[in-house]
């Protein structure tokens, strides 16, 4: 437990761990399924099916993205790890403008009329 409490003595580390609480990602994998069902009527089993690629993205990207910041440490033990976050989070504000400000053909209105 010391050396868990130590950490929280680096003020870069800080700052990556609190920049990363208002992040929407974090937000799309607690509600996600929440939101295909009420917004797009998607059933429960559907929309579950359609945000396991998500999971498997989270889990990719913590693995690829753990071994990518061992070396970026490696090579620049002062300003690797703020390195990465940055092109994370850079990288994550392209992908998420693509994915919510374009309207993108083929997301067909689900809207069940059957509400009875």
């Amino acid at each position: 437990m010391k050396q868990v409490s130590e950490l929280f003595r680096i003020p870069s580390l800080v700052i990556l761990l609190v920049s990363r609480l208002p992040s929407g990602h974090l937000l799309a994998a607690a509600f996600g399924v929440i939101f295909l069902v009420d917004v797009y009527w998607f059933s429960t089993q559907v929309a579950s099916v359609v945000l396991f690629p998500m999971g498997i993205g989270f889990f990719t990207g913590t693995v690829l993205g753990g071994f990518l910041t061992d070396w970026t440490v490696r090579r620049n033990r002062r300003n690797g790890p703020v390195a990465i976050l940055q092109t994370a989070q850079f990288t994550f504000a392209i992908i998420a403008y693509l994915g919510t400000q374009i309207d993108w053909v083929g997301m067909p209105e689900t809207k069940n009329t059957d509400l009875t």
